[in-house]
């Protein structure tokens, strides 16, 4: 997500990559961004996103996901660096190329939402 070798991976909606003394994440600049993900794998159960949300008058209040076709539920948006976590409904991944998308409630002010990773997750 935050390496500029994974360019190709990110979508519409996305700043290059910025960086601070923990770490690289791109911002949002749209209220939809959009990620290709290549799976190897359909056993994962969850997904997993860093991310950062900063004081702004306008700031988006709740961010949710789009895996392919399915929307999974939105989830309030707590201010600084939070992990959030989405179950994975069994048939929502594909083998090969899959199209993910982060969405928030409403556009986002110049760096107000980042993101610094996005992972699947087998959990037992």
């Amino acid at each position: 997500m935050a390496r500029d070798d994974q360019a190709q991976l990110t979508g519409d909606g996305w700043s290059p990559v910025d960086f601070d003394v923990v770490g690289p994440y791109r911002w949002m600049t749209a209220p939809e961004s959009l990620l290709v993900m290549p799976v190897a794998s359909t056993a994962a159960t969850h997904i997993r996103v860093q991310a950062l949300r900063r004081p702004h008058p306008v700031a988006p209040t709740m961010m949710a996901l789009r895996v392919n076709e399915t929307r999974l539920p939105p989830q309030p948006i707590r201010p600084g660096w939070n992990a959030y976590d989405w179950e994975l409904p069994a048939s929502v991944l594909r083998t090969g190329t899959n199209e993910m998308a982060i969405v928030i409630d409403k556009a986002p002010g110049e760096k107000t939402i980042a993101i610094a990773d996005v992972r699947l997750e087998r959990r037992e």
